[in-house]
């Protein structure tokens, strides 16, 4: 094989560096710089081998990375030792073999080049190439200054890093501080978590920011960037406020991203399904711990979400270590407004320096004079009521059906002596007994002119055989003998059948009795223009026809309280008594109230109609009042009275339920 021309080798040597210049004006981590580095270095060199050694924070050398050199022994503790010499020394080194016996036997066959990257003056890594004992001179003067230009370009790029990270930090500690102060512009509880979930948000630079504040064992989600209103009874609600429940019980940081994780279990497993209902890339999860207390407490978490799938490695870490500023910094504000938000009377207490604050002395004193007396007014007890609907009816009253199928064909008692409707201006009076409707069924009737036929063929039959038997009598002949016999045995069986055609009549006839449908009692026909409703109209059994009610006798009030109100008045009951006063108004002459008591309440709440879901309630009237002239149906609006409450609990207990059912469950 034909070695390389110098032209060929000056242009590989042109084109590693300018790779290597490229890496060094790029913002790779250091870690994967490091390892580009020596794989080019080792690759343009061609040595036996090639290590990387970083220097920790205690000045001692740490095996960062290695090429060809897994299967050597390198003894840390005797190759440390050279590797500080390069630390302390010039930055460069060159031994020729069988000279390094501190690197171990196993290497001395080699020539070791040892080149520092340094910045400002101080080694930060050093590059280690161990190169074959029969190289020339001449190619190890090249290798180390090819090394001495690497490890120069690898020192532009640390200077440019810490160049980055300066200014990245006089940026963050800008916005921080913009962040800060306004993050302690009010000890509120909804101002602190609006600003760390939206203001932190850019900080950090994020997709979207969340804060969860801990109570107990559970976390409760306060705010998320860019959303105006959390929906409570979302299930990606309740998942993030289980999550941040287990980063607070776990204590530190958690980083999770789609198919890669270090937690296992249920942490794992929520932070898993999470990421598939948001179609987030990667989350994190950090508390908010405040450290300057003397028991250090976790106030909150931080949920970090981003959608963006092309970070780096060093965005990613960027973000995370700004993050952990931004906890570090928001977690005693949170801390502080959670503990004031505790405070009692704290609403009040704002109240009065608002109104102090703007006000003068006096004005002051008549806003807190008026405070005062506000208080006192919404915690006076005053009646509660719970208002029902309802209609006033005739305690005594018959709903007239019909007894069998068939066909309207008068109103005898609903009608003039010549045939027309009676007037209903004052309503149609009736007395009892008297025939109110007739009904006509036409199978009766044929049923019954069937049997009155039968019956008469039956009867003349019957006379033919007691006329021809009274003949026979007087014959002593054999065959009129016999055929008297068999005439008495068919008169029998006339008398028979004649006696049940005589039952079958009467039924039928009690039947078309019943057709003629009379009034149990006397009183008003309620059903509006019943003749007209009902003349010759086919009916079937069961079918209503009309109302009769005794205007002039007792009234009954029945009254619909809505479902979500009937528990005031049976915890009224149990408290008071059962028989709790009624007061009501007419509809339609709202000028008189007038009293009842409660006397019954329905065990059961009825289905959906006009009164929406409610529960029956009969309330008894009082004797000692007139009612005037009333009309069946009419509309009652009541007030059913349950005791005392505060005037503000009568005036909100509406919102309050509202609240209660609507949002907080």
């Amino acid at each position: 094989m034909e070695s390389p021309s110098p032209n060929e080798t000056w242009q590989e040597i042109t084109s590693l560096v300018d790779e290597i210049a490229d890496l060094a004006r790029s913002d790779l981590p250091v870690d994967r710089f490091h390892s580009e580095l020596l794989r080019r270095v080792v690759q343009a060199s061609q040595p036996m081998m090639g290590v990387l050694w970083e220097r920790q924070d205690d000045g001692t050398p740490r095996l960062s990375h290695q090429i060809n050199a897994s299967g050597l022994a390198i003894d840390p503790k005797t190759t440390a030792e050279t590797v500080v010499q390069t630390f302390k020394g010039t930055g460069s080194l060159l031994r020729p073999p069988h000279s390094h016996a501190a690197v171990g036997d196993d290497h001395s066959d080699y020539v070791l080049l040892l080149e520092s990257i340094r910045v400002e003056g101080e080694t930060i890594a050093v590059v280690e190439l161990f190169q074959p004992a029969d190289q020339s001179a001449d190619g190890q003067r090249g290798s180390q200054q090819l090394l001495s230009v690497v490890c120069e370009l690898a020192g532009d790029f640390h200077r440019n890093r810490q160049l980055r990270e300066l200014r990245d930090r006089d940026v963050m500690r800008t916005q921080l501080d913009v962040y800060v102060h306004k993050l302690l512009e009010q000890l509120d509880v909804d101002h602190v978590v609006y600003t760390i979930s939206n203001d932190g948000r850019s900080i950090i630079g994020c997709d979207r920011l969340s804060v969860l504040t801990c109570h107990g064992k559970t976390c409760k989600l306060r705010s998320t960037s860019g959303v105006d209103t959390i929906d409570r009874r979302s299930g990606a609600v309740a998942l993030m406020e289980k999550l941040a429940a287990n980063a607070a019980a776990k204590g530190s940081d958690i980083w999770h991203a789609r198919q890669s994780s270090s937690d296992v279990g249920e942490l794992r497993l929520l932070a898993d399904r999470h990421l598939e209902e948001s179609n987030a890339v990667s989350l994190g999860l950090v508390p908010l711990t405040c450290r300057q207390a003397s028991v250090p407490q976790t106030s909150g978490v931080l949920l970090v979400e981003c959608f963006d799938s092309t970070r780096s490695e060093a965005e990613e870490e960027q973000l995370r270590e700004r993050t952990r500023w931004v906890a570090e910094v928001s977690s005693a504000s949170l801390q502080n407004a959670l503990q004031i938000a505790e405070l009692p009377l704290l609403a009040l207490s704002r109240l009065v320096l608002r109104f102090r604050s703007s006000f003068s002395r006096w004005k002051g004193i008549a806003a807190g004079a008026a405070i005062v007396a506000l208080i006192a007014l919404l915690l006076t007890p005053v009646d509660f009521d719970v208002e029902a609907r309802g209609t006033l009816e005739p305690e005594v009253r018959d709903v007239i059906y019909a007894p069998t199928a068939g066909i309207v064909v008068a109103f005898p008692a609903l009608l003039d002596d010549e045939g027309k409707p009676l007037s209903a201006v004052d309503g149609l009076e009736i007395s009892a007994g008297e025939v109110i409707v007739e009904l006509r069924n036409s199978t009766l009737d044929y049923q019954l002119t069937e049997l009155l036929g039968e019956q008469t063929t039956a009867e003349q039959r019957l006379d033919t055989s007691s006329v021809t038997l009274e003949a026979l009598s007087r014959s002593t002949s054999p065959e009129e003998r016999s055929r008297f016999d068999a005439l008495t045995v068919q008169k029998l069986e006339l008398q028979i059948t004649l006696r049940s055609l005589a039952d079958q009549i009467e039924l039928l006839r009690k039947e078309q009795e019943r057709l003629s449908i009379k009034a149990k009692i006397g009183g008003q026909v309620q059903t509006w223009d019943v003749v007209k409703q009902l003349q010759s109209r086919p009916v079937r059994q069961g079918d209503r026809l009309l109302t009769i009610v005794k205007t002039d006798g007792p009234w009954r009030l029945e009254v619909h309280v809505p479902d979500q109100h009937i528990g005031y008045v049976t915890s009224a009951q149990a408290e008071v008594g059962e028989n709790l006063p009624v007061s009501f108004l007419l509809r339609a002459a709202p000028e008189k109230v007038f009293r009842g008591q409660v006397q019954h309440v329905a065990l059961a709440t009825e289905a959906p109609d006009e009164y929406g879901a409610s529960v029956r309630v009969k309330v008894g009237l009082c004797q000692d009042q007139q009612l005037g002239h009333l009309r069946p149906g009419t509309t009652v609006i009541a007030r059913i009275h349950c005791g005392q409450e505060a005037l503000w609990y009568v005036r909100l207990h509406d919102l309050i339920e509202a609240v209660r059912t609507r949002f907080l469950f």
